[in-house]
């Protein structure tokens, strides 16, 4: 902007408005003679002393008559974007949904439990992927990072954008910044200590060369629903995959959100057929992919629902099951106490008892 076209445009506005010469005498402090010779233009505006254009200057963005103001205007309703000014400390950018979760961030747990679900539907959870933030937390500014194309974890276009964005304020070489950015699909950049630290998000897993979260996650009557994601109906599948994964869940919801993993009961849903285990039974979109739930794991403020390949009767006393709950370090002894954990209901749908439907090997 050119400082001395906007102040000399700014008092021109002022001159040629329905302001009174008296008035700007007065707020101004120059004589009202010098301001109708202003007006009449026997007296320039470079005749004026820097001291008195600063003061008209100011008196005409005071009366919101300057330049900039006027022609702000103009464009009011006819802006593609805009330039905000935001104080930041922090920078997370994440290549995957649910990096900034499984580290803590940016998630308020305690709102899954009190929003109540008019639908009774499963409701995905959003989380964001990348964030600008003040320590405080009072201005967070979510996916503003993703809005500028940043992401992490490979060497490509994005990346770079993004290694190039913590160039410009970091004393951190750029072989550095790159070694971090590449190898890492999760990231921290604070500007006040100029320090990039790099985070492997335990949700992701490899396969066959490719990466990605093995679960989505929802919420469902005021509790976390981690949902295992479906896999291949030709491939060679081992419940015992899920261990690690079970594991990984509980530890992110005991370290960051304090959560309580007493287990209350296992679910094995046997038929989708009942309202209340239609819910368990997944579409997906890819073909040839297994993704109806028939195992649940039941906490107190989150579940975690798994699609396997059994389908068989008093699941909780086969091999396969209990190898796989042994594991967990959960132990059933024998079929007896095995009868007496299966959660027994009065309730009579369709004539048929739920246990058709539904297994529940209680945890005493």
């Amino acid at each position: 902007m050119n400082i001395l076209l906007e102040t000399s445009l700014s008092i021109l506005n002022l001159l040629n408005s329905d302001v009174t010469s008296a008035k700007i005498s007065q707020e101004s402090k120059i004589n009202i003679n010098k301001i109708e010779d202003l007006r009449e233009n026997k007296i320039k505006l470079n005749n004026l002393t820097f001291r008195e254009t600063e003061k008209l200057y100011n008196l005409s963005v005071n009366l919101k008559l300057d330049n900039k103001y006027l022609e702000s205007l103009k464009s009011k309703g006819k802006h593609s974007s805009v330039k905000i000014n935001m104080p930041v400390e922090k920078l997370f950018v994440s290549r995957y949904d649910l990096g900034l979760f499984s580290l803590g961030k940016f998630f308020d747990i305690n709102t899954v439990f009190k929003l109540k679900s008019n639908s009774g539907d499963l409701e995905p959870v959003y989380n964001i992927t990348s964030a600008l933030i003040s320590e405080s937390k009072e201005n967070i500014y979510p996916n503003f990072a993703k809005n500028l194309s940043f992401l992490t974890g490979y060497d490509g276009g994005s990346p770079r954008r993004l290694a190039d964005y913590i160039e410009k304020y970091s004393n951190i070489s750029r072989q550095d910044i790159e070694n971090i950015i590449f190898s890492k699909n999760l990231i921290e950049y604070d500007f006040e200590s100029d320090e990039l630290i790099g985070y492997d998000n335990p949700f992701v897993e490899c396969n066959k060369g490719v990466e990605s979260e093995f679960l989505n996650l929802y919420r469902y009557n005021n509790k976390l629903i981690f949902k295992i994601k479906g896999f291949k109906v030709n491939e060679n599948y081992n419940l015992n995959e899920n261990t690690d994964r079970i594991l990984k869940i509980c530890n992110v919801m005991q370290e960051y959100y304090s959560s309580n993993l007493d287990l209350k009961e296992i679910r094995y849903i046997k038929n989708f057929t009942l309202e209340e285990t239609k819910k368990y039974k997944f579409n997906n979109v890819y073909n040839n992919i297994y993704d109806y739930v028939n195992l649940v794991f039941v906490f107190n403020e989150f579940e975690i629902w798994i699609p396997t390949k059994i389908h068989e009767e008093n699941v909780f006393n086969k091999k396969e099951m209990r190898e796989f709950l042994e594991t967990l370090n959960l132990t059933v002894i024998d079929k007896s106490l095995l009868e007496k954990g299966i959660k027994k209901l009065d309730q009579i749908i369709n004539g048929v008892g739920i246990e058709k439907y539904i297994e529940i090997l209680r945890i005493e």
